[in-house]
This record gives C-alpha cells, sequence and structure tokens, in this order.
C-alpha cells in the first residue's frame, strides 16, 4: 500500500542519501579525536564524511576549547565527551560546572532539548522561557518531561551545587559561541560572531539589545530569523570570552574616503568590540595600502612634475628608436603592473 501520489513516488531518489553526508558532524569528530584520530580518512567508512563539513565541525570543537591549535583533544574536550549531549550543550554543562551553575545549565539544556517548546509564538526570550518552567507556568506534562531530562543531566554530569549568579545569556554563548550577535543598524539586526546577519522582529524587546546569545534560527542563507536567544552584556561577553578575543592592527585603503585608515580593533570572530585610531601604524604596512589607493586611483593621482612627464615621453621615444638598447618600460601599463617594485 502506497501512502502517497504516485507524482510525487517518480520524483523520489531511489534510497535516502546517508545521513553521514547531511548531518551535523560535531559529535562525531568529538568522538573521533577522544579517540586519537584527527583525520577521518584514517578510517574506513562506507560513506566517508564530507571533508569540508568534518573541517567545519572540528573548527567549532575548537571554539568550544575541545581541540587545541594542534587539533588534539583538550581536558575540556576529554569532559565533554563523557557526556551524551550534543558537544555544544556538553561545553555548556561543562563551564557552567565551573562557574557554579550547573543546575540552570542542566534546565536550559533540557529546555532546548524540548521540541514543544520551541515554537515562536512565546517569544524568542530564554531566560523568561527559563523562569516560566522554573515558576511552574508550562503545561504539567511538558514541565515534568523537561524535569526529567535535566535530572538525568545532572546526574550524568555530577551537578549538586546550586544556581551560581550567571545569566542564562552567558550558558547559551558557550554553547554557541559562534552565534554572539551584535546590534547593527536598524533595530533587531545582528550581526553574527561567525559572520553573516540576524533579525529579530522590531517589537520584540530583546531587538533592542546590544548584544545577544542565540539558540535557534532557521539557518538560512543570508539574515537568518532569530528564534530563540538571551540578553549577553558586554561585561560578560568581555569576562567569558576573553581568551577568544584578539586585537589586530589594521591598515587599509578607504575607496570612498580616498585615504589610507589606520585602526587598533578588538574583535570576536566577525564582531567588532572596539575600533580605535592607530597612533604608530607601521610604515611599511601604509606604503602597501597606499600603493593600493593609487592602482585604484590611477596614476594620475601621483604629483608627477614636468620633468617626470619629459623623462618618461624620452625614454618612451628611445624605447621606440633604440629598442635593442632595453631602456625601461614607463608606459601607464608597466608602471602600474609594476607599483610594487618602485612605488611601493
Amino acid at each position: 500500500v502506497r501512502l502517497w501520489p504516485e507524482q510525487e513516488m517518480r520524483a523520489l531518489k531511489a534510497h535516502d542519501e546517508p545521513e553521514i553526508l547531511i548531518a551535523d558532524l560535531a559529535p562525531l569528530a568529538l568522538e573521533l579525536a577522544n579517540w586519537g584520530v584527527n583525520d577521518a580518512g584514517a578510517l574506513r567508512f562506507l560513506d566517508p564524511p564530507p571533508a569540508a563539513t568534518f573541517a567545519q565541525a572540528r573548527d567549532l570543537l575548537g571554539e568550544l576549547d575541545a581541540l587545541d591549535s594542534s587539533g588534539a583533544i583538550t581536558g575540556m574536550g576529554k569532559m565533554m565527551a563523557r557526556l551524551p549531549l550534543h558537544p555544544r550543550l556538553a561545553h555548556m554543562i561543562a563551564r557552567a560546572r565551573e562557574l557554579k551553575a550547573g543546575a540552570m545549565a542542566a534546565d536550559l539544556a533540557a529546555l532546548l532539548s524540548e521540541r514543544d517548546l520551541l515554537g515562536r509564538e512565546a517569544g524568542a526570550d530564554l531566560s523568561e522561557r527559563l523562569a516560566a518552567l522554573r515558576r511552574g507556568n508550562a503545561g504539567k506534562a511538558l514541565r515534568e518531561r523537561i524535569k526529567s531530562a535535566a535530572r538525568q543531566i545532572r546526574g550524568l554530569a555530577d551537578i549538586r551545587e546550586e544556581d551560581g549568579d550567571v545569566a542564562p545569556g552567558v550558558l547559551v554563548a558557550l554553547a554557541w559561541p559562534d552565534r554572539i550577535a551584535q546590534a547593527r543598524g536598524a533595530r533587531g539586526r545582528f550581526r553574527l560572531s561567525g559572520g553573516g546577519g540576524a533579525v529579530l522582529p522590531e517589537h520584540d524587546p530583546l531587538a533592542r539589545e546590544p548584544f545577544l546569545a542565540v539558540a535557534t534560527t532557521d539557518g538560512a542563507s543570508g539574515d537568518q530569523k532569530i528564534f530563540l536567544a538571551a540578553a549577553l552584556s558586554r561585561e560578560d561577553l568581555e569576562t567569558t570570552f576573553a581568551s577568544h578575543i584578539e586585537e589586530i592592527d589594521l591598515v587599509r585603503w578607504d575607496s570612498r574616503a580616498q585615504i589610507v585608515v589606520a585602526n587598533r580593533q578588538r574583535k570576536l570572530g566577525a564582531l567588532i568590540l572596539d575600533d580605535r585610531p592607530l597612533a604608530t601604524p607601521d610604515p611599511e604596512k601604509i606604503a602597501e595600502a597606499m600603493t593600493k589607493g593609487v592602482a585604484e586611483m590611477g596614476l594620475a593621482a601621483l604629483p608627477w612634475s614636468d620633468a617626470t612627464h619629459s623623462l618618461r615621453n624620452r625614454l618612451r621615444f628611445l624605447g621606440r628608436v633604440l629598442p635593442e638598447e632595453g631602456w625601461p618600460d614607463l608606459s601607464d601599463a608597466a608602471l602600474l603592473a609594476s607599483l610594487s617594485d618602485w612605488l611601493t
């Protein structure tokens, strides 16, 4: 008995795609690292995991402090591998224990694992949902399922302490460090630390927050719609992710203003936390940026004198009448092609 239309039947593939080709590979990558296997190609899979997806999974594990710079598993990674949770939630639980907020993290992990509570009608603020759960405002059956799951997580992670003074946004950010969101432009529009953008309806109370920790989105390729998130203070962000914040000196050509701009930025992934003028930029970098600007604007931007014009014309003439002498080519095309040789 076929339970779908014949037309739909003809459009179906002969076989379902192997799960390994479409699944989130972070759990697999963590398990392999725990075995001491960094290269998935060293194992004989029926269907090898896609190289790009596996590399992204290992990048995520690096952000979660589960792998060190050489790709080997860390103490945090071993702790995460012992928990039967997705690496994101396992990292949140492990770090929450250090912060004396394990009970809240267990409730939050159970809440996020409960699909029935992820509907958009209740609003995007995870803090409110967590508070409602703890107040007993959720339906009895739903509340019991989540509480039961939280008890299991506390038992597996050996969590006994009371809640510490930790905001839910910090815990969410520990699970999704690539989805820390910074307000940009219009209200409700955010930039994500992992790259790309995300949006909230303007009327949502979280839309006015300067920073969010985002748990779930629609996964769109453009600006993702935020379904669940929690507010994250600048102070908590700076404290919790201090080891992931980098300071870089940026010297670049500004095409709009047609000047060299030198700034010192503090960044968390794709987020710019601070951007200040650089007092003493590297002269070589300034020269490189200026060369790029000249290449963009053309040679007419340089302060040519009558003497230099005359020199170029005479050399052009000599190159035409005495080509065998090897006079240098100082035409516009040749000079533009070799800016880094003579101008930088």
